[in-house]
């Protein structure tokens, strides 16, 4: 009964347990992406970029409960970076650990401002439309202040990525090799970013891989 304790506890370690926090953004993620193409929910997607703010209103319910996926994705994205951060200073790289974490606290703020305001005031403004009226005045402007917090927290997430790649390769954690390609990922990512080139998901990549490493360790 003992030894049977200590192989679960030795399997289920903080290594583990991490990774596995890591990588599960991605697979929420995933599933996120079935649901919607299962339940027509990308069809509401499409006339926000394409202008048609109006034409989303019939899919506020769906649209409703993905924009929740995504807050639960960077929760659980913020919880792992927190496990990787402590074992990170576990290892003598304290204070970076402490500030990779802080930039990525700052960067699920600006996350979850992001999809709030998509989930009440962008579906508000799309009811609005579909029954008849104007855009609300409050509209453009909150739109364009969470989209540029967004993309400032988009940007501090790839600074804070280059402090675990450096934590990385100083402290032995994992292979030097994985510090350095996160590291220049991420400064690739962060040059894309500023020349105003991003995609969403990108920057849970790298914490994934980081994540599959530690549960192969």
């Amino acid at each position: 009964m003992g030894d049977e304790r200590d192989l679960s506890m030795a399997f289920v370690s903080e290594e583990r347990l991490a990774g596995g926090l890591l990588v599960a953004p991605i697979l929420i993620g995933l599933i996120s992406l079935a649901i919607m193409a299962v339940s027509g929910t990308t069809a509401g997607y499409q006339p926000a970029t394409q202008g048609a703010l109006e034409a989303m209103a019939p899919y506020a319910d769906r649209l409703e409960s993905n924009v929740l996926m995504f807050v639960l994705i960077w929760i659980v994205h913020l919880l792992g970076i927190g496990l990787l951060a402590r074992l990170l200073a576990r290892d003598g790289a304290g204070q970076l650990a402490i500030v990779a974490f802080s930039l990525i606290l700052v960067t699920v703020i600006s996350a979850i401002v992001k999809f709030s305001f998509d989930m009440t005031v962008e579906l508000w403004a799309a009811q609005e439309m579909a029954r008849g009226g104007a855009v609300p005045r409050l509209y453009e402007p909150l739109s364009n202040w969470t989209s540029s917090v967004f993309r400032v927290g988009y940007g501090i997430h790839f600074v804070a990525m280059i402090a675990i790649g450096w934590a990385i390769v100083r402290t032995g954690l994992l292979a030097a090799s994985l510090g350095w390609a996160t590291i220049a990922w991420s400064a690739l990512w962060l040059i894309a970013g500023l020349v105003g080139l991003g995609i969403p998901a990108v920057p849970l990549l790298m914490p994934a891989v980081i994540g599959l490493a530690l549960l192969w360790s």
